[in-house]
């Protein structure tokens, strides 16, 4: 990726200018260009937080409920799972949670995996800007028929209703226009992307013509094929990189669907979208989850789950116990304190926790503010004014010492 770290053999020190670690290793950093200019892989690592927050879903549900969720082999199209991406509730779902994404969802009515892979691709500039996204979801609704702009591209396009949604769609248009090879389509949309000033396209116009003209398209065709091309080719997704991004995003929508308290807390731990963290809560609420504040003797660094008893009522049914980290201004060593006290033995009052625990004062007035002390059975501003006083003591019995 752009400014990706490279690891590289030395050799390549003869060519760019790379630094030596410590141990001998090349590792340097470069522009995505230049990594393929040199012969190098460029992969892209893309949606780490939504796979974790997927395996997270699915080891609490086989944790709790004894039930094994093929990820891989989810139920296409899933009743539940199809109402949800159909209506755009897609909230805190990787890649769905856009207003632009919710939109188009409600737009192409989607309900499957294949539709899902078609939104993540169309909400990419190049089908948006030109139009394209509203003609595809008109036609896959069946609300206008699928136009081809020459007979060779119906069964290039038929797919995608005769318009061009993936960058292979570019490929397989030059190719069976021109009578290029696919490597040679690709070279071309290559190109297109990459052209730049008015000559240059201009260029690749006449021979794309040409070729065309040369295969018995005629001119005006070529034309209007060019056009298509050129408004699409810069902003195209490639299908493998929809087909995965549409793969997470209805995996995510399904486990939300099915397990919304365990996918929640996977959320809570791993989620880092548009919006702030108040947003998922609240939205998550309405899926029917409960939230329980972070507390001093049942909460960990993290968000968990804690399970309901069996057979529980709604007031004592599954809920997702709000992680330590989540109290303002808490330090990770202060909370480790605390759950490593704690598993010695219960913490009797405020002033036991602040004697084993070590909390600063601005750490205490957070977790009382945040709840945590609520389980000792005393009201908030009596806790925080116990820890106002005994920190005024403990300094004044500095103060003496010194």
């Amino acid at each position: 990726t752009a400014g990706g770290m490279v690891i590289a053999d030395r050799a390549l020190t003869d060519y760019l200018p790379l630094e030596r670690s410590a141990k001998g290793v090349v590792v340097s950093q470069f522009e995505m260009r230049a990594i393929e200019a040199v012969g190098l892989v460029k992969m892209d690592l893309l949606g780490n937080r939504a796979l974790t927050t997927i395996g997270e879903c699915v080891s609490l549900v086989s944790q709790h409920r004894g039930i094994e969720v093929d990820i891989e082999h989810l139920p296409d199209p899933d009743p539940a799972t199809a109402a949800r991406l159909s209506t755009g509730d897609t909230l805190n779902c990787f890649q769905l949670e856009s207003p632009a994404m919710r939109h188009l969802l409600r737009m192409l009515e989607a309900r499957t995996l294949d539709e899902t892979i078609a939104a993540v691709a169309l909400v990419r500039p190049g089908p948006s800007e030109s139009g394209m996204k509203e003609a595809f979801c008109r036609r896959h609704r069946g609300l206008e028929p699928a136009t081809f702009l020459h007979p060779r591209l119906e069964t290039v396009l038929r797919g995608t209703h005769g318009l061009l949604l993936y960058e292979e769609d570019v490929m397989c248009v030059a190719a069976a226009l021109t009578g290029l090879s696919l490597a040679e389509g690709d070279q071309l949309r290559r190109a297109i992307a990459g052209a730049r000033g008015d000559e240059e396209f201009r260029s690749l116009e006449a021979g794309f013509v040409t070729q065309a003209t040369r295969s018995d398209v005629d001119p005006e065709t070529a034309r209007a094929v060019w056009r298509e091309l050129t408004r699409f080719a810069a902003y195209a997704f490639c299908k493998a990189h929809a087909a995965g991004y549409g793969t997470l995003a209805y995996q995510c929508t399904y486990l939300k669907t099915r397990f919304p308290t365990e996918f929640a807390v996977g959320i809570m731990n791993h989620h880092a979208g548009m919006y702030p963290t108040w947003v998922h809560v609240e939205d998550l609420r309405r899926a029917g989850v409960e939230f329980r504040p972070p507390c001093v003797t049942r909460s960990a660094w993290e968000t968990t789950y804690e399970p309901g008893a069996a057979g529980a009522d709604s007031a004592h049914a599954a809920a997702v116990r709000t992680g330590l980290s989540r109290v303002f201004g808490l330090a990770q060593a202060t909370g480790e304190r605390i759950v490593a006290a704690r598993s010695d033995r219960p913490f009797r009052s405020l002033a036991d926790l602040i004697d084993r625990a070590r909390p600063t004062l601005p750490e205490v007035e957070s977790l009382v503010l945040a709840g945590a002390l609520d389980g000792t059975g005393r009201s908030r501003p009596s806790l925080l004014l116990e820890a106002r006083a005994g920190a005024r003591s403990r300094g004044a019995r500095c103060s003496l010492v010194r």
